[in-house]
């Protein structure tokens, strides 16, 4: 049985081989395989290398914030049967309402609202853009992404709106911003029935 330590060393090193996968079976036994032997990968002879990560520091945050992600739904609905869900795969809409903890909502939210206002983009800079999904910060966006979508399911549509907002005011997941448009623009039109604030919203999002 391996210790805390060298459990948590061996995460960090999946994580360093295979950067934006979550640790599986087939992962892990790929590893296993590369380094007897069996698989073997194309070499490449690189030029100009730059790191993913700027520091230690970077790449150790962005580590804990994936752990942080992977359990997300443990957090938040801890009485959800593992037996039917797919604890580090699981989506917001299957999670029936009553098993959503709302303190537990409310301490994740804080922290990764916290996470990603601390971030520094001045850490991004000269750094090729597709780098930032490697960054803590990325990953919290997504912490608050799923975190909206239960926020809108539990009808809390304010808590929502400014949820939505912080996101993009941050300039992280710039992938997912149309869609946070959207769902800025919807839950302020149709719920909060501010009609003329999400008219302006609307123009912002096309500016």
């Amino acid at each position: 049985k391996l210790s805390e330590g060298m459990l948590g060393l061996s995460h960090r090193l999946f994580r360093l081989y295979f950067l934006d996968r979550y640790e599986d079976e087939q992962s892990t036994s790929l590893i296993t395989m590369e380094n007897i032997g069996i698989v073997k990968y194309q070499e490449y002879t690189l030029h100009d290398v730059l790191s993913v990560f700027p520091s230690r520091e970077a790449f150790i945050q962005y580590h804990e914030a994936c752990e942080f992600y992977t359990n997300l739904y443990s957090h938040l609905a801890p009485r959800l049967d593992p037996s039917k869900y797919r604890i580090d795969l699981v989506e917001a809409q299957s999670i029936p309402k009553e098993m959503i903890d709302r303190e537990r909502l409310d301490e994740i939210l804080q922290k990764a609202r916290r996470e990603i206002k601390s971030m520094r983009q001045s850490s991004m800079e000269g750094m090729p853009p597709f780098f930032a999904a490697f960054t803590s910060g990325y990953i919290y966006a997504k912490v608050c992404h799923q975190c909206v979508k239960l926020l809108e399911r539990l009808k809390e549509y304010k808590m929502a709106v400014e949820v939505l907002k912080e996101l993009l005011d941050s300039g992280l997941a710039k992938g997912k911003r149309g869609s946070w448009w959207n769902r800025l623009i919807l839950d302020t039109s149709n719920h909060l029935k501010e009609h003329r604030v999400a008219y302006l919203l609307c123009l912002r999002a096309l500016d």
